[in-house]
């Protein structure tokens, strides 16, 4: 959710792809990241909710169907007492991840993502799109494709429920 939607929430569709990356761009590229926390309430086949905090340190609460690169999803702002509560369900399946938002013109906005505790070394790379066709369209930037990006959007141990829940790095 960027900080468009975060007043408010948001509702609709989701359009994204995700790659795993061998390492991190330089630094320079990345720029500051920052902690992400990520807890799912429910997670199984065709539906999850979690809980994770935005980059201003809010939290919302969010809910997506099942689905490879579009999924529908909810989101809404929670209040503290609400995320003390419910992060306790969470126990064993959560994320621990440092999150970068990389937007180098006219590429879209990246978000860059280094797994913590048990998943780390882990890297992936995701980005939102407007529409299908654009997601279609992207082509990878050269600063990435060095990078040994490999497209993991269908691959569902690559979606963040599955790793909260596995807590193991895929093997390819």
């Amino acid at each position: 959710m960027d900080n468009a939607h975060e007043a408010n929430g948001i509702e609709g569709v989701e359009i994204e792809r995700k790659w795993r990356l061998s390492c991190l761009p330089p630094h320079d590229i990345l720029g500051r990241g920052y902690l992400r926390f990520q807890g799912y309430l429910i997670a199984h086949e065709g539906f999850e909710m979690r809980i994770r905090n935005t980059r201003d340190g809010r939290f919302v609460l969010g809910m997506k169907d099942e689905g490879t690169i579009q999924r529908h999803e909810w989101e809404r702002l929670v209040d503290q007492w609400a995320v003390k509560e419910l992060w306790v369900l969470t126990k064993e399946r959560r994320l621990v991840r440092v999150q970068y938002d990389v937007h180098i013109p006219p590429t879209p906005r990246l978000s860059i993502v280094t797994y913590q505790e048990a998943l780390k070394p882990l890297i992936t790379m995701e980005c939102e799109f407007p529409s299908q066709e654009a997601a279609a369209a992207f082509e990878m930037p050269p600063w990435i494709s060095v990078l040994y990006a490999r497209e993991v959007t269908d691959d569902q141990r690559y979606k963040s429920k599955n790793l909260a829940l596995t807590q193991k790095i895929p093997e390819d």
